[in-house]
């Protein structure tokens, strides 16, 4: 064979959780030199396929899936060619998290094709055993950031044998299904709030910026933080004690000049921003609130709060604190059950739920920036069992797209004039999510799987709902 194709795959591979890593090497074995696809092509020269122990193909990853998965747009089948010397050889470490879903359980083996017809040339590598781990999953916290491109930012804790894992995963919101990145950022620290930074400005010169970002986390009365990049550290981490009787929030900003803002609860109606300075904490400003916070969030400009009060109430502030304007987006007398703020991509929507478990609900959502707004009411769920878990999003033509959980282990959806849809069985919980903003798609946990998002199917059944499958 005039090509030879090396695959170098950890045995342990993680868990279901996090990325995984492998090294790929291309070798000119002939006298000539070769014009092929290279190793960073975005065709499907280069494959991976995955197989269970019992040789049954599950997936096949390569530049078209990587395109699919992670861009949503139509794939770029033309290759990059280069020139490969003979005797020489191309080496690249890639990451397959962003080629398709998160590697699944269970004691799986991984081959790496490599195929250029023009040239005739077809090349496998041995086949590699892959151990991958499941550690149920105990959380799981979504946050919008709008830095270049949209992204939504998913912040998993597992836990395994006593010990906590806090894994960091960045999706393309307008295409969640792979990730650009699912790293390890936290182990067997007695964390107790952990949280990840969303950016203040949405123009930078280059992509740094959207991968970069701050994982906060407290133990007893010190902050730590530590900068990542694609979710891994960067530099020393930073510590700093928290003022008695105050209470880190998980709402935290980072700016275009690399500095960190803090939100602290210091009272019981009392709001306090900070920055993380080299020695410590640094004064910002300190407000009274007239009414309990449900989010807040800076952007360039100013800092923008959302307070329960009759609905939801929106409130301004300049960045050094100072009162801009107040504005009561919505009314409803059912209690405030979540909400979400994204200053950057100008939107807020809020759920409320009547208390403790009842059966009527109301969605609304509006853009800070047209201060177009929508809402819809339910009076009653359809199911027949207690609901657990709730999760909604607005698209971006004001219709709402809801996830219910029950007592009976089913998560259903609910879309505009449709619904309930059963998507998912399982012990639960689910954790479920809703990203809509173009179609939608629905997070949630399944422990064969994983975390996952995928798009909503019509008419698709739950025993249809699987993420893997014999390729043809």
């Amino acid at each position: 064979m005039p090509i030879e194709l090396e695959l170098e795959a950890p045995r342990r591979g993680g868990t279901t959780h996090q990325g995984y890593s492998v090294t790929v090497r291309l070798r000119n074995r002939s006298l000539e030199p070769l014009e092929l696809p290279n190793l960073y092509d975005t065709s499907a020269a280069l494959t991976f396929e995955l197989f269970t122990a019992a040789a049954r193909r599950l997936r096949q990853l390569n530049g078209i899936t990587q395109q699919l998965m992670l861009v949503g747009a139509r794939p770029n089948m033309t290759p990059t060619l280069e020139t490969l010397p003979p005797g020489e050889t191309w080496t690249r470490t890639i990451d397959l998290a962003p080629y398709h879903y998160l590697l699944p359980p269970g004691d799986l083996r991984l081959r790496a094709r490599y195929e250029y017809e023009p040239a005739g040339l077809r090349a496998f590598s041995d086949l590699a055993r892959v151990l991958v781990d499941n550690p149920p999953l105990t959380s799981v916290d979504l946050r919008l950031d709008a830095c270049l491109l949209e992204s939504a930012l998913v912040l998993l804790r597992s836990e395994s044998n006593g010990h906590a894992s806090w894994f960091l995963r960045q999706h393309s919101l307008g295409a969640p299904l792979a990730a650009w990145y699912s790293e390890p950022v936290l182990h067997g620290e007695p964390a107790e709030t952990v949280t990840c930074s969303t950016a203040t400005f949405s123009h930078a010169g280059t992509f740094d910026p959207m991968f970069e970002r701050w994982l906060v986390w407290t133990t007893g009365a010190t902050l730590h933080a530590r900068l990542h990049r694609s979710g891994k550290p960067v530099g020393q981490p930073r510590h700093a004690a928290i003022p008695p009787g105050w209470r880190l929030l998980p709402w935290c900003n980072h700016q275009r000049d690399g500095s960190l803002l803090l939100f602290f609860e210091a009272g019981p109606a009392r709001l306090e921003c900070r920055r993380l300075a080299a020695d410590g904490l640094a004064p910002v400003f300190g407000c009274d609130l007239t009414a309990r916070l449900a989010a807040v969030a800076a952007d360039e400009d100013s800092v923008h709060l959302l307070l329960e009060h009759r609905g939801v109430v929106h409130e301004r502030l300049t960045l050094t604190g100072e009162h801009i304007a107040s504005d009561q987006l919505f009314r409803s007398r059912l209690p405030l059950h979540a909400c979400e703020l994204d200053p950057l991509g100008g939107q807020v929507k809020a759920l409320f739920r009547e208390a403790p478990h009842g059966a009527s609900l109301e969605m609304f959502g509006a853009s800070l920036i047209s201060g177009e707004s929508t809402h819809a009411r339910l009076d009653r769920l359809l199911l027949r069992h207690p609901v657990t878990e709730l999760a909604f999003d607005r698209d971006r033509n004001g219709r709402f797209h809801l996830l219910a959980a029950t007592t009976a282990g089913k998560l259903y959806y609910f879309g505009p004039n449709l619904g309930p849809v059963l998507v998912a069985r399982g012990p639960g919980p689910f954790f479920p999510r809703i990203l809509a903003r173009k179609r939608p798609y629905l997070g949630y946990y399944d422990p064969a799987c994983g975390y996952l998002f995928r798009p909503f199917v019509r008419n698709a059944s739950p025993k249809l709902l699987s993420f893997d499958a014999p390729a043809d």
